[in-house]
């Protein structure tokens, strides 16, 4: 009876040892799990943390996004409207060359009349001298006639004032032509630089309306990756 006894006392001490030791084990093991739950915690709020930071930059990309097309959007538009205005000026400059060409052609022509003129006036005047002359001459002999040359000589004094009068209307009319000439000549030389400016204006139009179209171009690929960037974000942030 009494090795029953001390055979189930020595038993109970058996399994109180080994129940000691695993709750040991599992007292360790709680630990554990009780770190591992709150590295995870940590780990989780820094998750939780990095992805409200990151959504938050998404949104933030998104919205400067939205504003530089917007901005390129805007820009495009008044590239565009640049390039009509443009355009339109360069046309009109065009015009102006076109005006100013037919106009020097046009005093030109009119040089070439007053050269004429003077040509006329030249044969004119030299008709008038041999008129005088022969008037001049015809009233000597006339005075050698006596009585009889004196109606002759009449006519010949009319003749040499008709002469004269002749000589001297060509002469004002020689000097208005040279006003003339040296005046044409004067606007030849300004509508000459004014036409040689409206090309100038005219290539330099042209220039800027190929700037302008090549802003455009580069505006409309900037607008092509906003909405690709915009695109993609919204896709990060869904």
């Amino acid at each position: 009876m009494m090795m029953d006894f001390e055979y189930v006392i020595l038993r109970v001490r058996d399994n109180s040892a080994s129940l000691l030791t695993a709750s040991q084990k599992m007292d360790t093991c709680a630990t554990l799990m009780q770190r591992d739950v709150a590295i995870g915690h940590s780990e989780s709020e820094q998750v939780a943390s990095a992805m409200t930071e990151m959504s938050a930059t998404v949104q933030e990309i998104a919205q400067n996004t939205v504003n530089a097309s917007e901005a390129s959007a805007a820009a495009n538009i008044d590239a565009k409207e640049g390039r009509l205005e443009v355009s339109k000026t360069g046309t009109s400059i065009e015009l102006l060359a076109t005006e100013i060409d037919a106009a020097s052609h046009a005093i030109h022509n009119l040089d070439n009349d007053i050269q004429s003129i003077v040509s006329v006036l030249g044969v004119i005047s030299s008709i008038a001298d041999q008129t005088n002359l022969l008037a001049l001459n015809a009233a000597i002999e006339a005075a050698r006639a006596g009585e009889m040359g004196r109606g002759f000589a009449v006519v010949a004094d009319e003749v040499r004032s008709l002469a004269q009068r002749a000589q001297a209307s060509t002469e004002d009319i020689r000097t208005m032509t040279e006003r003339l000439e040296s005046g044409a000549k004067l606007a030849v030389n300004a509508m000459e630089k004014g036409k040689a400016q409206a090309e100038i204006s005219v290539t330099e139009s042209r220039k800027a309306g190929e700037e302008l179209d090549r802003i455009v171009t580069e505006v409309g690929v900037i607008d092509s990756m906003n909405d690709q960037i915009a695109a993609a974000t919204h896709e990060q942030s869904t």
